[in-house]
């Protein structure tokens, strides 16, 4: 398998959970129904041993590697908790976090995601979303789902994508405020 297919293939997914989102606004009620019922479905399996019957229907015809399949049913999940139509632009977890900069817990759902084991870190994902999703802050969730098959792999040191993260909240946080922790420092 190669990676530009494995990218692919995680593409088309994302495009397919788009599509399901869309279906949410569609003229045909039949449509609208199916979609709500496909995205509750899908939002009720994450964070569980055993997601959803349809989580599986909907990841496993995009075959993805066996060590990711984990990441691919967690990022539908988080999609049906926060359905977009549109991606928001190679944007981290991290980055859109950011756009929250000092709303309720932000900074500590931040830490939390850059901390947690990884058996935790699904209820926490839920947590980030949910607060992004009342926020109406966009996730790219392309983005996501790369980043998620890293922190699921045993063989990469996921501390490094954890940093991106906490590193691209707060570029986020001094780009919206105009601050740098650099400005009046000496290089």
């Amino acid at each position: 398998m190669t990676d530009q297919g494995l990218q692919n293939r995680q593409e088309r997914f994302i495009t397919e959970l788009r599509r399901e989102a869309a279906n949410l606004s569609a003229a045909e009620n039949h449509l609208v129904r199916q979609a709500r019922k496909r995205l509750a479905e899908l939002r009720r399996g994450v964070g569980r041993s055993y997601p959803a019957p349809a989580a599986y229907d909907l990841v496993l015809q995009y075959d993805p590697p066996e060590t990711q399949e984990q990441a691919w049913l967690l990022t539908a999940g988080l999609f049906a908790l926060h359905p977009m139509k549109e991606a928001s632009g190679s944007r981290s977890l991290g980055s859109s976090l950011g756009q929250l900069h000092g709303v309720g817990a932000t900074e500590a759902r931040l830490r939390q995601l850059a901390t947690v084991d990884q058996a935790r870190l699904p209820h926490y994902l839920r947590q980030a979303v949910q607060l992004l999703r009342s926020h109406d802050v966009g996730i790219d969730y392309l983005r996501l789902l790369r980043d998620l098959c890293v922190l699921t792999n045993p063989k990469v040191d996921t501390h490094k994508l954890r940093l991106r993260w906490v590193r691209d909240y707060y570029r986020t946080v001094h780009a919206r405020t105009g601050n740098s922790s650099t400005k009046g420092k000496a290089a």
